[in-house]
C-alpha cells in the first residue's frame, strides 16, 4: 500500500518528502533573500533620494 503526505490537496508519495522538505527550504532561502534584497536597494535608494534633497534651511535674523 502506497503511503502519501497532502500538501495543498495534492497527494504526493512519502518517497519525495525528504525531497520536498529540501527544495521548500532551499525556495523559501532563495524568496526571502531576494525579498530582503529589494528592500535594501528600495532603501538606499530613498536614503540617496534624501541625501540629495536635503537643504539646510537657513534663518534670517529679523530686528
Amino acid at each position: 500500500m502506497n503511503q502519501y503526505f497532502s500538501i495543498a490537496g495534492n497527494k504526493i508519495p512519502i518517497e519525495f518528502k525528504s525531497l520536498y522538505e529540501e527544495v521548500s527550504e532551499t525556495f523559501e532561502r532563495k524568496v526571502m533573500g531576494a525579498i530582503k534584497t529589494k528592500k535594501e536597494n528600495k532603501n538606499e535608494k530613498n536614503k540617496k533620494i534624501s541625501k540629495e534633497s536635503y537643504h539646510p534651511r537657513r534663518l534670517h535674523k529679523t530686528s
